[in-house]
């Protein structure tokens, strides 16, 4: 079966992979080129992308020639997610907690320790399990690990309408 493709430049990550109501978006990078791919006869509903990708699965009679649509840029939006501003925030983080311990070198068990937390909270933060997670209590964690954290707010662009969150690490 042929798959179509389309190019996406997005910094390479981890596989990942959010799964809600039966849709699954595969965030795929195993440091190669990311791509979203559909295959044709595949259930709706379902796509792989590039991670950071703005593109989410739809009906083909709702989407462009290649059965892709362009999504608003959270994953937990186009999902329609509950507080999808926060899950964003909360999955970025999550992130570069994830990357920070990578680039240490760090053990789940020596990054536990820099934090202040036990280990399996570390896993839950790293596989992305954050339910029982504030954002509060991770930028707190960003703090423990020695990490400067600064909260900027500026007016919403008026294309936006409401607020925004976005995370950065410098």
């Amino acid at each position: 079966m042929e798959k179509s493709t389309r190019k996406v430049n997005e910094p390479k990550r981890s596989p990942t992979s959010f799964v809600s109501d039966g849709a699954t978006l595969e965030y795929v990078a195993n440091g190669q080129e990311n791509r979203p791919t559909t295959t044709p006869g595949e259930p709706k509903g379902r796509a792989k992308v590039g991670r950071n990708s703005t593109k989410l699965a739809k009906p083909a009679d709702e989407s462009d020639d290649q059965g892709v649509y362009y999504g608003s840029g959270n994953v937990f939006a186009d999902l329609g997610l509950d507080n999808p501003e926060e899950l964003l925030a909360k999955a970025q983080l999550a992130v570069t907690i994830h990357d920070i311990i990578e680039a240490k070198g760090l053990t789940q068990a020596q990054a536990a320790e820099l934090m202040g937390i036990d280990q399996p909270k570390v896993s839950k933060i790293i596989r992305g399990r954050l339910s029982e997670f504030s954002t509060e209590w991770l930028l707190a964690r960003l703090l423990n690990m020695g990490l400067d954290v600064d909260i900027v707010i500026h007016t919403s662009s008026p294309k936006v309408g409401s607020g925004a969150i976005h995370v950065a690490c410098q």
